[in-house]
């Protein structure tokens, strides 16, 4: 009871603050306003009931391999079916790098710049987003079961991507 005493009241209003505002954080976060796996905040996930179309839906490559394939994503408004800008999405691939031990190909952003299988990216201003894959050298002959998953709320599509002598 008499090291209480010995504490000056300013030490223990500072530390009351201090378990307060700890508990504060612990329950609500840090002020995160992102609300799901993608990261993005909900008004940036497609709606329900929304499209996602790519373009081409299939690519086949031959040869050596080094090239990089564009793939265009458009997410479309349920109900006017127009693009939708700012609207956030996930790009997965099974045999993409650097998520794989052999990866037969990398995803590439707008500006070259490699993107993890499973990153977010965000539709433009005009409602589109345009991405590529760089096929590896090397990797062999490989089939459509290597598909591209482009996912965003409950919308999700696929396209396929094949290789032939790579």
């Amino acid at each position: 009871m008499k090291i209480i005493t010995q504490i000056p009241k300013k030490l223990i209003a500072i530390l009351i603050l201090l378990m307060l505002s700890a508990s504060v954080i612990l329950l609500k976060g840090c002020g995160s306003t992102k609300d799901d796996s993608t990261g993005c905040r909900s008004e940036q996930i497609a709606p329900a009931g929304s499209t996602i179309t790519v373009s081409p839906t299939t690519v086949s490559q031959s040869g050596a391999g080094g090239n990089t394939l564009l793939w265009t994503v458009v997410i479309l408004d349920p109900v006017n079916k127009l693009p939708m800008n700012g609207i956030c999405f996930t790009v997965s691939g099974a045999f993409a790098a650097p998520n794989t031990v052999l990866p037969l190909y990398a995803f590439l952003d707008k500006d070259k710049v490699q993107f993890n299988s499973g990153g977010t990216e965000k539709t433009n201003n005009a409602g589109y987003y345009t991405f590529g894959t760089l096929i590896t050298a090397g990797s062999g002959t490989w089939s459509e079961s290597n598909s591209i998953h482009i996912r965003s709320g409950t919308a999700d599509t696929a396209v396929s991507l094949s290789c032939a002598g790579c």
